[in-house]
């Protein structure tokens, strides 16, 4: 229904409700359920961040916020035979 010269409509444009998220998001659905969330990421150099997860795009960029970096320490261990 359009409105000729009245007042703007309260009907969004589309058919999704407003305040909810279409059911799928291509590229990045999963990542909804983890918005505000402390999460850990592993990059592709193999580093591992900690942070609060702000936002993300459709290539699955993300923001993350008091992000720290998680470094692993490898001690090798001494199996007790001193020659």
């Amino acid at each position: 229904t359009h409105n000729q010269g009245g007042p703007p409509s309260n009907h969004p444009a589309s058919s999704v409700p407003y305040g909810c998220l279409p059911s799928f998001l291509p590229g990045a659905s999963s990542l909804v359920e983890q918005l505000d969330q402390k999460m850990l990421v592993v990059l592709r150099d193999g580093r591992h961040l900690v942070g609060t997860l702000r936002t993300f795009d459709q290539f699955s960029n993300m923001v993350l916020a008091d992000t720290s970096e998680r470094r692993m320490l490898v001690v090798p261990r001494d199996d007790g035979n001193s020659d």
